[in-house]
């Protein structure tokens, strides 16, 4: 695989996507989002849930957390758990 180093720094693979380590539970609430969007990955399901990490240490990758989690809709195990990015708040943009 072909890496490639961004103008700004970042690893990028040739398709132009971020390539760097994976985003930890601490980068996330560092950036104010304390809980993750998942979706179970049934077949045929479209089960989701906002998820409350709070309990979970900071040193965990937040890919590794889908892959162990089981739907209380269906049973299935194995999730797409991503960061709720909807609670972001950018720098300097406060409400009023």
């Amino acid at each position: 695989m072909v890496v490639r180093m961004s103008r700004d720094g970042t690893r990028t693979s040739p398709t132009g996507r971020y390539n760097g380590p994976p985003i930890t539970l601490g980068n996330m609430r560092e950036n104010g989002v304390r809980t993750l969007d998942v979706w179970c990955l049934g077949r045929d399901r479209h089960h989701h849930r906002m998820l409350d990490v709070d309990a979970m240490p900071d040193d965990v990758a937040v890919p590794s957390i889908g892959p162990r989690l089981r739907c209380e809709r269906c049973g299935h195990r194995g999730a797409d758990a991503r960061p709720n990015w909807s609670e972001y708040q950018a720098p300097g943009m406060g409400r009023r």
